[in-house]
């Protein structure tokens, strides 16, 4: 979201930039400097709002690396739990029981 709303911004600032130039081409060329003035203004504003959203799109980022690499990992489940097993063989039969916890 930050890098769109950076991207729109950092567009309508150049786009502000280029209406200042054909505005005022120099200072001595300067056929609208009231527009031109409005231009430079609305330039400095875009370019303020564009830097910061980079700014805190790359903060996210950053902190949200940060949590992924340093979560704890998922270890294997503990098993518990009683298991009994049946054994027969040729001089008679039984049961095996066997709990863990």
């Amino acid at each position: 979201m930050g890098v769109a709303v950076g991207t729109i911004f950092g567009v309508q600032t150049f786009a502000a930039v280029s209406d200042q130039k054909s505005d005022c081409a120099s200072s001595s060329q300067c056929v609208s400097p009231g527009k031109a003035q409005a231009d430079h203004s609305t330039a400095s504003t875009d370019g303020a709002v564009s830097t910061g959203a980079f700014i805190a799109a790359g903060a996210l980022l950053a902190a949200g690396a940060y949590l992924f690499f340093s979560a704890p990992h998922a270890s294997a489940p503990a098993t518990t739990g009683l298991v009994v097993v049946p054994s027969v063989g040729p001089g008679g039969g039984g049961l095996s029981l066997r709990a863990e916890f």
